[in-house]
């Protein structure tokens, strides 16, 4: 039994040697490999970056690709701190002085408080608008009892041209009522 056993051990212990230097040998293998993949790999990252920024890459070198990505993010950047300064001016901001940072903060500040201004003029124009249609409303509830009308669960427009109408028929009768005055007045 203890010759089992230790042909076992034996066994096991040969296989995880052979497991250790094949892979050593492979890691060596690997580092070579690696040396000449990151070369391409890094050539590889400047071209993805130099086709995002829209920039021709076939021939060129890595110097060459790392220096016309570099010159595009100078341009890109000129571009937005230009656009910030027409967004500065417009909101009327001084930039002079301040950081990005500062000048982001102040557009989103002056942009809030122009808002909130629109807010609280829409809000003024809505209440007066509800305040004139408050009177209107009331006005027409007097014109209403005024010519014995009940002007509840009735639309504007119906109490209108109800109103009208009473007034055409009033008119109409006074114009019978005249004329009949003056038969009579021609009568005698």
């Amino acid at each position: 039994m203890k010759k089992i056993v230790s042909s076992l051990v034996v066994i096991g212990l040969l296989f995880g040697v052979i497991s250790v230097v094949s892979a050593e040998g492979n890691q060596a293998v690997a580092v070579k490999q690696t040396k000449e993949e990151k070369t391409a790999h890094q050539l590889e990252k400047w071209q993805n970056r130099a086709a995002k920024l829209g920039i021709m890459q076939t021939g060129q070198t890595l110097e060459q690709l790392k220096e016309a990505v570099h010159a595009a993010k100078v341009e890109q950047r000129a571009k937005a701190e230009t656009k910030r300064s027409e967004k500065a001016a417009k909101w009327g901001i001084e930039t002079t002085g301040k950081t990005n940072k500062e000048v982001k903060t102040a557009i989103r500040e002056a942009k809030a408080a122009h808002q909130a201004a629109k807010k609280e003029e829409k809000t003024a124009k809505k209440e007066a608008r509800t305040a004139k249609q408050a009177e209107q409303s009331a006005k027409r509830a007097e014109k209403a009892a005024n010519w014995g009308m009940d002007p509840a669960d009735k639309s504007a427009k119906q109490l209108k041209e109800e109103i009208q109408s009473k007034k055409a028929a009033k008119q109409a009768e006074k114009k019978a009522q005249k004329k009949q005055d003056k038969k009579k007045q021609d009568k005698k």
